[in-house]
């Protein structure tokens, strides 16, 4: 070895485990162990550096670089000391054991990974205040600071009109708000309800659809033969049914029970009801048909329908009280009381009045004979009751309508003219 300038103490030579020591320790070469120290006079790795070093190059290895201290820290620093960033392994009084930090210029932590495999932005344990945490377990937690409203979870980038953001409520701290930019686009409120769109109506079920004018919000769905199912606000009106050409169908128990094809055809306990041309129909389908029933409160009034067809009741019209035959508007032509007796002006499904000559009358049932008839008993009104089939007439009675008087006559016995009853 050459040296070019020794100064007294400068250079000494050791015990036989010492080779070589500069300035009493400023660098030491400790030949038995094969360590060279810097700093200091025992080297306890193969370089033992005891201060700061400097380089203008890269500092490269093969193996571990390992901070010994009670909270190691590895300082990212540019210069100037204006910006500084520190990396901490976890320890001491600052930062959660086993731990790894990184720190601001203030030596805060920014960022905390902790050894069960959770992370904190803005703070060192899951639940700080003011923090964002992830979770091992895939959550994504967000803590508010006490008292600080309309904190991000997710938030748009600012001056971004169309960022992406969801929001706490300022007014419920358990509502949050999706923003698409401008109004909300989905909110969901402290009891669960879902509202879709910037509304004109409040959340006051599982799920409410609107918009925030009068054309609507819908609620849409289809698949992929087409079927496109639609429940729709719009213009003061309720909307439910198919848009395409699909029939809707309605089920409980998982079981269709009514069907409206997409000609306005309604089936009830049917899949097929018939389709008529120029006419809706409703169709009634069960074991013995079907009946339709017309209530007041708990209590059947009227119904019609089918009983047990098979033994010849296919149909049915049934009445708590009388049964009103009304033509014409609202005048009543015939009624069936609740003791089975019939009463009414006529039965003729032409006029509703029975014009000409009752000679020519054969068919059998009740009629009004006007009284400008040919062979009627009197010039009046009588009420008309033929017995007897077409073209072989048996007897006709007769009642004058604005009185009790009564009138018989039979053909077959060739006895055409009318006799009183009541003399």
């Amino acid at each position: 070895m050459a040296l070019t300038q020794i100064s007294t103490g400068m250079l000494a030579s050791g015990d036989g485990t010492v080779d070589l020591n500069i300035d009493n320790g400023t660098f030491v070469v400790d030949v038995s162990t094969s360590r060279v120290g810097i700093g200091n006079s025992s080297p306890s790795v193969k370089l033992d550096v005891t201060g700061a070093i400097s380089a203008t190059g890269n500092i490269k290895t093969t193996g571990d670089v390992e901070i010994a201290s009670a909270q190691p820290r590895l300082l990212l620093n540019r210069g100037d000391g204006a910006y500084t960033w520190n990396i901490y392994n976890g320890g001491g009084t600052d930062f959660p054991e086993s731990s790894f930090n990184i720190a601001n210029n203030s030596g805060t932590a920014v960022i905390t990974a902790l050894d069960n495999g959770n992370v904190v932005v803005g703070g060192t344990s899951l639940n700080a205040a003011s923090s964002v945490g992830f979770t091992a377990g895939g959550q994504i937690r967000q803590v508010f600071a006490s008292g600080v409203a309309n904190d991000s979870l997710f938030g748009a980038i600012s001056g971004v009109s169309n960022g992406f953001q969801i929001i706490q409520d300022t007014s419920n701290n358990q509502s949050y708000k999706f923003h698409n930019g401008g109004t909300p686009s989905l909110t969901i409120d402290s009891s669960g309800n879902v509202l879709v769109g910037g509304g004109i109506v409040s959340a006051s079920g599982l799920l409410s659809v609107a918009v925030g004018n009068t054309t609507g919000g819908a609620l849409v769905a289809q698949d992929t033969n087409g079927a496109k199912m639609e429940m729709q606000a719009a213009g003061g009106l309720g909307y439910l049914g198919t848009t395409s050409n699909h029939p809707a169908l309605f089920l409980t128990n998982n079981t269709e029970r009514m069907r409206i094809d997409s000609s306005g055809n309604v089936g009830i306990g049917t899949s097929a009801p018939v389709n008529n041309t120029n006419r809706t129909t409703l169709g009634l389908q069960g074991a013995w048909g079907g009946q339709l029933d017309i209530m007041v409160g708990s209590t059947v009034h009227a119904q019609f329908g089918t009983d047990n067809f098979s033994s010849g009741q296919s149909c049915r019209i049934q009445s708590q009280d009388s049964i009103v035959f009304k033509a014409g508007g609202s005048t009543e032509r015939m009624r069936i009381d609740s003791s089975g007796g019939i009463t009414g002006t006529c039965i003729n499904a032409a006029t509703g009045e029975y014009v000409g000559s009752l000679d020519d009358l054969k068919k059998t049932g009740f009629y009004r004979s006007r009284n400008t008839n040919t062979n009627n008993p009197t010039s009046q009104y009588h009420s008309v009751v033929v017995f007897g089939n077409q073209g072989n007439v048996t007897s006709q009675i007769a009642v004058t309508l604005a009185t009790t008087t009564t009138y018989v006559r039979s053909f077959n016995n060739s006895w055409t003219a009318w006799a009183r009853l009541d003399t």
